[in-house]
């Protein structure tokens, strides 16, 4: 199991989804899901990602902005 990486799901589809929850979850040890039933936006957004190391995006929109505003974070999928 992964007790490094802190990993984001800003996806609405996948933090709903009880199966690839589960499996993420077998992987990591710290997961952060997005449960508000909102797409992430701007400011909202950033503070949502900033402890992640890795994301799980949707359709929330990554611009340059954004991810200078996230050093830590190495991976989006």
């Amino acid at each position: 199991m992964n007790t490094k990486d802190t990993i984001a799901v800003a996806s609405r589809s996948f933090s709903k989804n009880n199966f690839l929850v589960t499996h993420l979850k077998e992987l990591y040890s710290s997961i952060i899901l997005n449960d508000s039933g909102n797409t992430l936006q701007g400011e909202q957004l950033v503070h949502f990602l900033k402890p992640a190391t890795k994301a799980i995006i949707g359709i929330e929109e990554i611009s340059d902005l954004i991810l200078s505003k996230l050093p830590e974070l190495n991976v989006i999928s």
